[in-house]
């Protein structure tokens, strides 16, 4: 991966996967059983921390790759010079660092049983309190970010693209962005617009009534925006397809190798078992045999004793009549 790009789109999987332990398997668990935050308080704040400190992380990557792409496209040198060695290391420490600043000395989301959802207002479902009391004026700012920011990046992008466009055909400029930049800048798109739909939904649950299954699509669109990237870049990425492909079929040969090594390992242990089974057999009917052979005289110990008893006794008694 040494392509910035790939890099920013893994760390953003990594994020993905953390966030989807709360945004999908806990809200399902929660919402089967009908929780809210009073059941169980320290799980509910404390996964809400979490996960409120990935979603912001992940949407500031998510600015940083389509300020990349941008980049890319308009000055690759200096795209490079930012995007590269300890700057980018950098950069990944810095959406850390700021999704947890936010998450840890803000207002978390709570989960609730009623809507199925996650906010800021605990009660939610029995008291009304928007954008009063239980609300997070930094979250609803990164998110407002979010919508608009990635709005004017695209507009830029598109803007820059379209003058590209008309001076390769006016012939002041030969060359033009290889399908691989315009696929990776496409599946950049698909998975931020998702983010920002998810994200315009969420703001507006903090301010206004709306009905339970807009709140709904709202959890779903969450989940998707952390499960759809996998799926994008298998349907737009060639590289990734071809890599997951080759990883698949390695995975294959291995396991197809194992079988056949335990079966071609098993005639021979079964021929092992079996000599080892006719090895016993023969020592068993050894020991019968000395055992029959000796006794004869063990009993024949016995008798010739007796014998010499009564020739004692009958010696004695002619000994006596003399």
């Amino acid at each position: 991966m040494d392509n910035a790009c790939y890099k920013l789109m893994f760390f953003i999987g990594i994020l993905n996967m953390l966030t989807m332990l709360m945004s999908a398997l806990e809200t399902g668990i929660l919402g089967i059983i009908g929780a809210v935050y009073c059941d169980y308080p320290l799980l509910i704040y404390t996964t809400g921390t979490l996960g409120m400190a990935f979603w912001i992380a992940e949407t500031s990557v998510e600015m940083l790759l389509a300020i990349n792409r941008c980049m890319e496209l308009l000055r690759p040198q200096l795209a490079h010079a930012i995007f590269s060695g300890n700057k980018l290391r950098c950069l990944f420490a810095l959406p850390i660092c700021y999704g947890f600043a936010v998450a840890m000395f803000t207002k978390p989301i709570l989960f609730s049983g009623i809507y199925l959802s996650w906010f800021f207002n605990p009660y939610v479902g029995y008291t009304d309190d928007f954008g009063q009391i239980y609300y997070s004026p930094v979250s609803i700012i990164n998110d407002c970010f979010i919508i608009f920011g990635l709005s004017t990046i695209y507009i830029v992008f598109s803007a820059i693209h379209s003058w590209k466009i008309y001076k390769i055909s006016s012939g002041l400029q030969t060359s033009q962005p290889s399908l691989t930049q315009k696929m990776t800048f496409l599946q950049v798109i698909i998975i931020s617009l998702v983010h920002s739909i998810t994200a315009g939904i969420y703001v507006s649950m903090q301010f206004v009534k709306i009905s339970k299954i807009y709140i709904i699509v709202g959890t779903y669109a969450w989940v998707f925006a952390n499960g759809c990237p996998p799926v994008v870049y298998l349907l737009l990425n060639k590289r990734i397809r071809n890599d997951c492909a080759n990883f698949g079929r390695a995975i294959f040969r291995f396991l197809r190798k194992g079988n056949n090594n335990s079966v071609s390992n098993g005639p021979t242990a079964m021929a092992l078992a079996t000599q080892n089974n006719a090895g016993n057999n023969a020592n068993n009917r050894n020991n019968n045999n000395v055992q029959q052979q000796r006794s004869p005289n063990q009993h024949s110990a016995p008798l010739q004793s007796a014998l010499g008893q009564e020739y004692g006794a009958a010696h004695l008694d002619q000994k006596t009549d003399g």
